[in-house]
């Protein structure tokens, strides 16, 4: 959408790049803004936000339409830390927090009910058996109910598989291990291609590769050039 290329450009540049592009009134949505907070350079994420925050500085013409940005993170205070030295991107930007408390094991169980009553025949559940699915999930994941509904698609086909009639908590137990790699095989699989390059270089690193530098060179780099052809970001 920057129209940046693979290596990357100048935020400023690419900012400008897509600020000029915009012929209506956008809302931009930054999941896990508090992860900015790790750029390499300290200045570049300041930027972002502040720029987008007021997109008139940037561009060489009179910008019109406005810019809302949504900012997620799963940090309810992350914000105290990233402007610490940055009041005037905290100022432009004038936060309005917006706080989701964790789910509740009762929200937990009337997701499962939810998934149940549309996906499982009459009869081959009972609330008994959703209660246990939703406090395991509750205890064990903090509440990732993707992992709840995992394990019961997992159950349903076991059962199926076993030409059983009823599930059971022994069933459950029995793939809800399964169930938990299954969400996070989902996870990988949706990183991009560049994201799982360094995944994959932090993976194979021995113990003495103790830096993001030494990482970069002597893993990442070599990986991406003898192994998968390519040229390292």
């Amino acid at each position: 959408l920057a129209g940046a290329k693979p290596r990357g450009k100048p935020t400023n540049e690419a900012l400008t790049n897509f600020i000029t592009k915009q012929e209506t009134d956008c809302i931009i949505a930054l999941d896990e803004i508090d992860k900015l907070d790790t750029l390499p350079i300290q200045k570049s994420k300041s930027n972002l936000l502040y720029y987008l925050s007021r997109p008139g500085e940037i561009t060489s013409q009179t910008f019109h339409h406005k810019i809302s940005l949504v900012l997620i993170s799963n940090a309810t205070y992350w914000e105290r830390e990233f402007f610490v030295n940055d009041p005037a991107t905290a100022s432009s930007l004038q936060l309005i927090k917006i706080i989701f408390p964790p789910y509740t094991l009762t929200d937990i169980l009337r997701i499962i009910e939810l998934k149940a009553n549309e996906g499982i025949v009459d009869g081959c559940y009972d609330n008994e058996l959703l209660e246990y699915i939703s406090k395991l999930i509750y205890e064990k994941t903090h509440g990732d109910t993707r992992i709840g509904i995992m394990t019961l698609k997992l159950a349903v086909k076991y059962l199926e598989n076993n030409n059983l009639r009823k599930l059971t908590k022994e069933i459950i137990n029995k793939v809800y291990g399964r169930a938990v790699l299954e969400v996070e095989r989902e996870t990988i699989e949706k990183l991009p291609a560049a994201v799982l390059k360094i995944l994959y270089s932090c993976a194979i690193a021995p113990e003495k590769i103790d830096t993001a530098n030494s990482l970069y060179n002597h893993i990442y780099i070599p990986l991406c050039r003898k192994k998968l052809h390519q040229e390292p970001l």
